[in-house]
């Protein structure tokens, strides 16, 4: 999903059932990871999220290795501990040796070929997350 108007749609989509059908009962966005095509990608992503959200840049962050605002590392240690962002959107940089506890949403808005792949993604969540988001 690269199209501006395909991300916009899943992300409105994604928000419209957050509270009613995905957790109802809940007033705040879980933690919410999404895995981009390539940095551009993640940088659409993060603006439409904002704007769909309508929340300002603590709410949703950009997680990646080219982010100059702050170390990666230490964005993904706000994500883990800290109450924002609510979510991250990255490339691969959380898919491998990340174990964010945390998170209760894995999305997956780009093409995921290897199994391997796949799993070490879904593992940056925690095990009872991960069944949850897989669920959904």
């Amino acid at each position: 999903m690269v199209a501006r108007d395909q991300i916009r749609t899943i992300v409105r989509a994604f928000r419209d059932r957050l509270f009613t059908e995905i957790f109802p009962g809940r007033t705040e966005v879980p933690k919410t990871l999404v895995f981009a095509k390539d940095d551009s990608h993640a940088d659409d992503v993060v603006e439409i999220i904002r704007d769909e959200f309508g929340r300002g840049n603590d709410f949703c962050q950009k997680i990646t290795y080219k982010v100059t605002a702050a170390q990666p590392r230490d964005l993904i240690q706000a994500f883990r501990n800290s109450f924002a962002p609510r979510i991250a959107v990255t490339v691969d940089m959380i898919s491998t040796g990340a174990d964010i506890k945390p998170i209760e949403i894995v999305m997956f808005l780009r093409a995921v070929r290897s199994r391997v792949l796949f799993e070490q993604m879904k593992g940056a969540a925690s095990a009872s997350s991960t069944r949850a988001s897989c669920r959904r």
